[in-house]
């Protein structure tokens, strides 16, 4: 995953794909990193797609307990969406580190 980090702001953040060489919060000059996806990110996406299809196993299936597969769906993609906040969180402060110890290494 690509973030932006700018050294005038040190902050960091994803970087879409038609975004400029600025930041958006300063307009300052940005140097882009390449930062790998953890696994915390992939399980989070994992546990919001079960949630997705136990939300919808009562609507293709006979099953006993409708609600309680509504609900435990609904609480699996919540909690997916809150892992992936973590762990997009935790990438951001991995980006910050690794441009900082980069721009300490050229100096």
């Amino acid at each position: 995953m690509r973030y932006k980090f700018c050294p005038k702001c040190r902050k960091a953040y994803i970087k879409s794909r038609l975004e400029g060489d600025r930041c958006i919060y300063c307009n300052g000059e940005c140097e882009t990193l390449e930062v790998k996806r953890s696994g915390l990110y992939f399980f989070g996406y994992a546990m919001m797609v079960l949630g997705a299809i136990s939300a919808f196993v009562p609507r293709f299936m006979e099953v006993t307990g409708d609600s309680f597969f509504v609900w435990f769906g609904i609480a699996l993609v919540v909690a997916g969406s809150v892992f992936v906040v973590v762990a997009s969180t935790a990438m951001a402060k991995k980006a910050v580190r690794m441009a900082i110890a980069k721009n300490d290494s050229e100096e």
